[in-house]
């Protein structure tokens, strides 16, 4: 994934692409040996790296998507605006294991962790988002 390839130069831990419950996916021995079976997060194409005055944009969070009911494999997710995305079970669940979880990374530097169901806001509110996913 191109998208995460910049990365490789600021973290020189290659275990920050997998995430600790993700067991489908290995770390990486070096970065010419990186492939979607090292990384365990989508990356939002069409985010900004500055936060503007109309909100703040997801920049990256848990591949373990689910759209529409159906859970989202491998490739390019186009969302239309106000379009809700949640999460399988697969990676993250609450408590209780009847909820569900996924973590997102914003363009102004803070994580949070997102039960159920999550609604990226787009740069605009007529353009798509789209999602680069493992």
């Amino acid at each position: 994934m191109r998208e995460w390839e910049l990365l490789f130069h600021v973290y020189a831990r290659s275990n920050v692409f997998v995430c600790p419950s993700d067991k489908k996916k290995q770390v990486f021995k070096a970065p010419a040996t990186f492939t979607d079976q090292n990384l365990s997060y989508f990356a939002a194409i069409d985010a900004q790296v500055l936060a503007t005055n109309s909100g703040v944009r997801a920049l990256a969070g848990d591949r373990h998507l689910e759209h529409r009911g159906v859970a989202v494999k491998p490739g390019l997710l186009v969302l239309a605006p106000g379009e809700p995305v949640g999460w399988t079970g697969e990676m993250h669940k609450t408590e209780n294991s009847r909820r569900t979880v996924g973590v997102i990374a914003f363009a102004d530097g803070h994580v949070e962790a997102k039960k159920d169901r999550f609604v990226p806001e787009p740069e605009h509110s007529a353009v798509t988002n789209r999602f680069a996913v493992p």
